[in-house]
């Protein structure tokens, strides 16, 4: 399943998975993530989020994927640990 939304740049971006968290107010909503990033969609925004090796660190992205896979802890490792490493 694919959400789509309007970036700043008006292009459409996919979110090509839901997050799954077993708290359903979790404030991560979407995520898409390859090699060396994971972007996230946040429930009060309408822009994607990327962190990348090169902004947010590499051990800090992979643990990110890992916790996106597993759908709970992300917001919270986030919150705590990369919140304005994201790519600008």
């Amino acid at each position: 399943m694919f959400v789509r939304f309007r970036m700043a740049a008006s292009r459409n971006f996919p979110i090509v998975k839901r997050y799954n968290a077993n708290n359903r107010n979790s404030g991560v909503v979407a995520y898409e993530f390859g090699p060396d990033y994971i972007r996230l969609l946040f429930r009060d925004s309408a822009e994607v989020y990327t962190y990348s090796h090169r902004s947010a660190g590499k051990s800090n992205v992979e643990q990110m994927k890992r916790l996106a896979a597993e759908g709970h802890g992300l917001t919270t490792f986030v919150t705590r640990n990369v919140r304005h490493l994201f790519e600008r």
